[in-house]
């Protein structure tokens, strides 16, 4: 898979179609972009500083497949901590409606 940097474009940044990275580089004067087999080398191609890499990839998340491997990772955490938080509440809600009655 591959990644499309737009360095200068309507909206610059990585795009993960050619179509998408298209769009913002139809048409723009004097547009530079660049496609790229890892997600690091267009943060690189683009001067993102360490800070700016770290909020948008995750540790290892140097390629599309681990990205999404990442995601789902902490997608099933938050699903977990969000019914764990939710059973909780729940208890709570009873607890107050027997104690009105």
């Amino acid at each position: 898979m591959k990644f499309y940097a737009v360095k200068k474009g309507r909206t610059p940044g990585i795009y993960r179609t050619w179509d998408a990275a298209k769009e913002q580089v139809d048409g723009f004067s004097g547009a530079e972009y660049k496609s790229f087999e890892q997600i690091t080398d267009a943060t690189d191609y683009l001067d993102w500083n360490a800070q700016t890499q770290s909020d948008i990839l995750q540790k290892g998340e140097d390629n599309l497949q681990n990205a999404v491997k990442g995601c789902n990772k902490r997608g099933k955490k938050l699903k977990k901590h969000r019914e764990k938080r939710r059973s909780s509440i729940t208890m709570l809600i009873a607890i107050l409606l027997t104690s009105l009655r």
